[in-house]
């Protein structure tokens, strides 16, 4: 990765709706060359997708998950990971195995991928807080 790569991954965490045109601008470069090294970081892992970040209109959550004993944690979390609405999942330390970041646009929505991710196995336990507030 060389600096040109460095500066648009740096604007795509700025602004991720920015356009190949607006970074090759910027940039000073070809909008073909911008499109090049997107899919070559694509490719080589620098960048593993493209996602959205839901505004005041969804709801948040974040669900504590408590994983069977001797359970294979890795393999807990991965399956979560798939579900839907899912943001991220992390190893924690302490009483809980895992926390799981939620964004969808309802608290149906939240429900029913809570609901799922306690039918998964190895799943003991789950612990939901909504998000009633983010700062940057």
């Amino acid at each position: 990765m060389d600096e040109t790569d460095a500066k648009i991954i740096s604007m795509l965490l700025q602004k991720g709706n920015s356009t190949n045109t607006e970074m090759a601008r910027q940039l000073g470069i070809t909008e073909a060359a911008v499109r090049k090294r997107i899919d070559k970081l694509l490719a080589e892992g620098a960048i593993k997708k493209f996602t959205i970040e839901l505004g005041s209109l969804g709801v948040s959550a974040l669900v504590l998950v408590c994983a069977e004993p001797h359970a294979p944690v890795d393999k807990v979390a991965a399956k979560i990971s798939k579900l839907p609405n899912v943001i991220s999942v992390h190893e924690l330390s302490g009483n809980y195995d895992l926390a799981v970041v939620l964004s969808a646009p309802s608290s149906n929505e939240i429900n029913s991928t809570v609901d799922a991710m306690r039918t998964l196995q190895y799943v003991a336990t789950t612990d939901t807080r909504i998000i009633l507030r983010k700062w940057p």
